[in-house]
């Protein structure tokens, strides 16, 4: 108890047994490093950072342990990083943690604890209330899985998808996680009519997840608003981002993205688009305003096309920072505190049609 790192660490490790061991607020209870063919049995885990976490491991055993207020992690860039284990009889806060793998059909069982999917297809994750563990929802490897109407509120994440494409996140209530919905590696898939309140960030597109869809849905009240990192083809419209601390829409490394519809009020920064590589991205009839520094800043940033958006109420409406040829044109920009659009070492920049 109450290590600054780890309970129990195994690093490339096998045929181990971890048994009966009491293990509580630590960074991580058990923390497997590729580490492999090992059993963890009959533990009582509680109130970690991160209960039991399996990083680039393979078919470990995971039965019979009791968790509060954390739970199982998982990660790794291989399918037998995730498929390969046995995890059954667990509990999370004293429902059942479920572990599907190599699935195809079928309903998560709606009195879920935490919910880890692994190689599946086809399937039904509706109507779950999971809260206080590590991960509500993790989902890896697969496709075609519908996310619906569940209340993910108070985790460390509370959905995330890992080399997971075509999968569907709708009508969710997702509150006070830290990543409300985290996509790495995954794309081609639907987030819409979620409502997403008080988490650190509300949605991370990350490390080349493209493709996917963002739409209408209430984002509020958390640190970040959408965050795209390395991803690009995303549509995000019709979205309401409001009253949150950090940035509204942010895109870094980000390009052939379209931002469309959306209502940006009261954050840090409406849009934000920064590095070179954040380039032919289409910014057009957005609502941004009352936003406490600029409506958008473009920084290093280029190629992109920002038209027909209402900004209004901020520090500067349109702010471009070394950034050159951008097209921005046929914006209502008004009531802005110091400028309507400012350039500093900008060049050849299209800047014409704008109120």
């Amino acid at each position: 108890s109450n290590n600054g790192n780890e309970g129990i660490h195994l690093e490339d490790s096998s045929n181990n047994t971890i048994m009966g061991n009491s293990i509580s607020n630590n960074d991580y209870g058990i923390y497997l490093r590729r580490s492999s063919n090992n059993v963890i049995i009959g533990n009582s885990i509680s109130d970690n950072r991160g209960g039991i976490f399996l990083w680039i491991s393979s078919s470990n055993n995971i039965t019979g342990n009791t968790m509060t207020n954390d739970g199982v992690l998982i990660n790794g860039y291989e399918l037998r990083n995730w498929n390969t284990h046995t995890i059954e009889n667990n509990t999370v806060n004293g429902k059942p943690l479920y572990y599907f793998k190599d699935i195809s059909g079928g309903k998560v069982p709606e009195d879920a604890g935490q919910v880890i999917l692994a190689n599946c297809t086809g399937m039904l994750i509706e109507n779950l209330i999971i809260n206080n563990a590590d991960i509500g929802i993790e989902i890896s490897f697969s496709s075609q899985n519908i996310i619906k109407n569940n209340n993910v509120s108070n985790n460390r994440y509370g959905i995330v998808f890992c080399k997971s494409n075509n999968n569907s996140i709708t009508g969710n209530f997702i509150l006070n996680n830290d990543d409300g919905i985290h996509l790495w590696a995954s794309s081609s898939n639907n987030i819409t009519g979620n409502i997403i309140l008080n988490n650190s960030c509300a949605i991370f597109l990350d490390y080349y997840s493209n493709d996917n869809t963002i739409t209408d849905n209430n984002i509020s009240n958390n640190w970040g608003g959408i965050l795209l990192l390395d991803s690009s083809n995303d549509v995000i419209t019709g979205n309401n981002v409001s009253n949150n601390r950090g940035t509204g829409i942010y895109l870094s490394g980000s390009s052939s993205n379209n931002i469309t519809g959306n209502i940006i009020l009261n954050s840090s920064y409406g849009i934000f688009l920064w590095a070179s590589s954040s380039s032919n991205n289409v910014i057009t009839g957005n609502n941004i305003s009352n936003n406490r520094h600029d409506g958008i800043y473009l920084d290093y940033s280029g190629d992109n096309i920002v038209s027909d958006n209402n900004i209004s109420n901020n520090r500067r409406g349109i702010w471009l920072y070394k950034s050159s040829n951008n097209n921005i044109t046929g914006n209502n920009i008004l009531n802005n505190g110091d400028d309507g659009i400012y350039l500093y070492k900008s060049r050849n920049n299209n800047i014409t049609g704008n109120d």
